[in-house]
């Protein structure tokens, strides 16, 4: 099992990072270990409620479309401009953007542990959760031997890509958010660059892909995550994009990828997310060091993970370098397949109202096969009811 410290030093840049900052993460994600707080610290990222489901750790909104079915990891220690110190509020940095309206929003900000992320309550208390039925989904043919549910209240909102392109082999991909909050307020990690003629700055992990961040003429800020190209290259390509607003023109491309359909702007204000988790399989998975993660899933056991108001598209996560990820088709939609990684499989897909995530298949093929078979569950089914907390 990888330690912490090292998923840590997997995303820091390429220059030394302060040790007071890595001790500072190391200690926050000891401590929510310890406690099983329900909330994982990602600095100035919309910080998804992270729960034990099923014997595995589950990921709600952006950062279940991106980072699930692999070692989760955390971003890079960073320290306040002109100081050696980091702030309690900023031992990581920003992977995952907050749209503009929470940089004036204590509740989204201050808070490490929570940042206005998921709340958990005992599952039969939840079922009465307006849309959870629009959630409640399980695989037709094999039968759930666990429950859990999870709201997560994200009162800023979410920030939504104004446009995705990935690699139709997996390759890369270039995510785009408009009317952002600064991802790195007042921290001195990420190095300074023009794009467009701004000022900007970027984060380079030495994962592969590349943050960048800068504020337009008319007072927008832009947040880009990138895989498959350089930086060099990427500000070359963002100095090309027609951007209006917090829009990308519609005949924009990108060299050897495919644009995502956009989607609709959010309306303003707070937004939710519903998460169903069913576990299947009687055994348990392994977790031999005690720090609660999974080194290993035993056969027969998988998750079916069901998302409503997630508004990260799935293609997405190809503007991460994370390796072993594979694009295929479900249902003529683009899903993404990963192998072997902690937490056993995972492929995710949409239907255009829900994403899905079916962990531990055996291979794509498996997954596919089962994916077929998902179908809406009654919360009054008696295989629900009898998993109630």
């Amino acid at each position: 099992m990888t330690d912490i410290l090292d998923r840590v030093r997997s995303l820091a840049p390429a220059a030394p990072v302060d040790p007071d900052g890595l001790a500072a993460a190391h200690e926050l994600v000891g401590r929510w270990a310890a406690d099983g707080h329900a909330d994982l610290p990602l600095g100035g990222a919309v910080r998804p409620g992270r729960t034990r489901r099923a014997g595995r750790v589950v990921l709600v909104g952006a950062a279940a479309v991106v980072l699930t079915g692999v070692a989760v990891v955390v971003g890079p220690a960073l320290t306040d401009r002109g100081t050696d110190t980091a702030p309690p509020a900023g031992a990581m940095s920003g992977m995952f953007p907050l749209p503009a309206a929470a940089a004036g929003d204590a509740r989204c900000l201050t808070d490490v542990l929570r940042g206005g992320g998921g709340y958990q309550q005992p599952a039969r208390e939840l079922l009465d959760t307006p849309g959870l039925d629009a959630a409640a989904r399980t695989l037709r043919d094999v039968e759930p031997v666990r429950l859990g549910i999870e709201v997560s209240d994200f009162p800023c909102g979410q920030a939504v890509p104004a446009a995705v392109f990935y690699a139709p082999d997996g390759s890369g991909g270039i995510s785009l958010y408009p009317d952002v909050a600064d991802p790195w307020p007042g921290l001195q990690a990420p190095d300074d660059l023009t794009v467009r003629g701004q000022s900007g700055r970027t984060l380079s992990p030495d994962a592969g892909h590349h943050f960048v961040t800068w504020v337009e003429p008319d007072g927008t800020r832009w947040f880009v995550v990138a895989n498959g190209l350089d930086v060099p290259a990427l500000t070359a390509w963002l100095d090309t994009v027609p951007l209006s607003g917090t829009t990308v023109a519609p005949d924009a491309t990108a060299p050897g990828m495919q644009r995502v359909a956009d989607q609709a702007a959010p309306a303003p204000g707070p937004s939710r997310v519903i998460a169903w988790d069913l576990g299947y399989g009687d055994a348990e998975p392994v977790d031999a060091d005690g720090d609660g993660y999974d080194d290993g899933v035993p056969a027969g056991v998988m998750s079916l993970h069901v998302e409503v108001g997630a508004a990260e598209p799935v293609e997405s996560a190809l503007s991460w370098a994370i390796p072993g990820r594979q694009v295929t088709t479900l249902d003529g939609r683009v899903a993404v397949w990963s192998s072997g990684h902690e937490g056993g499989s995972a492929l995710r897909w949409s239907d255009g109202t829900r994403t899905y995530l079916l962990m531990g298949a055996p291979t794509l093929d498996d997954a596919l096969a089962l994916a077929q078979t998902v179908q809406p569950v009654a919360l009054d089914d008696p295989r629900v009811v009898a998993l109630l907390g």
